[in-house]
């Protein structure tokens, strides 16, 4: 997005979740050894190809009907997630809770964040297509 000057694609949303990821991921490598510490990161990694799916059709002039499912999915991601950090928390000897509680804390941030960006982006546009169909 840089190279190619499109900074309107810069958002806070975009910056603080990489920045935040990045400080999550440095913490999950020092405390290395928790298996659990990766189910994110695999869950991540799931939506990443299907985003990165929808970036070369979309470079490649093909319309996407499914943009919108996209933030669904990482959505839904993130509810996964905080439910499988709320299972490590429960599950004596799993994981130091710092993982857990960090990865808890990370995805509520997340998912506010996505919420808010749905909400503006196709919520308030879907109804503005339904008043002018009307």
């Amino acid at each position: 997005m840089v190279l190619r000057k499109k900074h309107d694609q810069l958002s806070f949303l975009h910056c603080y979740h990489h920045c935040l990821l990045i400080w999550a991921w440095l913490l999950v490598l020092r405390t290395s050894g928790c298996v659990d510490a990766y189910f994110g990161c695999g869950c991540n990694a799931a939506i990443h190809v299907l985003m990165y799916s929808y970036y070369l059709l979309a470079a490649l002039g093909v319309r996407c009907a499914w943009k919108r499912y996209l933030t669904v999915a990482q959505m839904a991601q993130f509810v996964a997630c905080a439910a499988h950090s709320l299972v490590v928390l429960a599950t004596p000897g799993a994981c130091p809770a710092s993982l857990p509680l960090t990865q808890l804390w990370v995805m509520l941030n997340m998912l506010f964040l996505f919420g808010r960006f749905y909400q503006k982006q196709y919520a308030i546009s879907g109804a503005s297509a339904r008043q002018k169909a009307a």
